[in-house]
């Protein structure tokens, strides 16, 4: 079974590329964005997306192993079900306040605030005791809507206000990133995935 699905995914990644080459090879040139030309700009970019795509790597490395994790600390199929329901409700919970706290406590602050509690969240993760991973998962929910709209709330305020990039810069930066985000994503779960069993 595992061998099928490493298969697949080593088939669709080779189609993947195969197709991403062969549309490069029938779009016709494009001269050289403005943006792709300018350094300052390219190292703003490159310092956003570093810590983004690693946090966005955090939190998919963290997905794949968690129920075998808890499997592991002998907790019963209801007690799993309730702390990741226990993360999904505090995500749900905290959304609304994710895109009111850059602006109350800064965006800085805010992506430090994400950093911190999902430290925390990982933490928990070395307790067998039942409420800390509770509390674990409520922090993983506050971290998950944070993720979604901190980094991308510092990124457009830098942009504009402190560089004065042209807005229309702002789509290639957020290209890149759900570009490797989706990476991230295979990387991350073959990665994790590979560590819960073989460790």
């Amino acid at each position: 079974m595992l061998v099928t699905a490493y298969l697949a995914i080593i088939f669709l990644l080779v189609l993947c590329v195969g197709l991403e080459l062969t549309a490069r090879r029938l779009t016709p040139p494009q001269p050289t964005p403005t943006a792709v030309a300018n350094p300052a700009f390219r190292r703003f970019q490159s310092v956003f997306l570093r810590a983004y795509l690693l946090a966005l790597w955090a939190d998919w490395l963290q997905g794949p192993y968690l129920y075998k994790l808890y499997r592991h600390y002998s907790f019963l199929e209801s007690q799993i079900a309730i702390l990741y329901v226990c993360g999904l409700a505090s995500c749900v919970l905290f959304a609304p306040f994710s895109g009111w706290l850059p602006q109350a406590l800064g965006r800085r602050q805010t992506c430090l605030l994400f950093c911190l509690s999902y430290s925390a969240c990982c933490l928990t993760k070395l307790s067998t005791d039942y409420f800390v991973l509770i509390v674990g998962r409520v922090l993983g929910g506050l971290s998950t809507s944070l993720l979604a709209t901190t980094f991308e709330a510092w990124y457009v305020h830098r942009h504009v206000d402190v560089y004065d990039f042209p807005k229309d810069w702002i789509p290639s930066t957020f290209a890149k990133a759900a570009t490797w985000n989706h990476g991230l994503a295979v990387g991350a779960g073959l990665v994790a995935n590979l560590l819960a069993e073989w460790l």
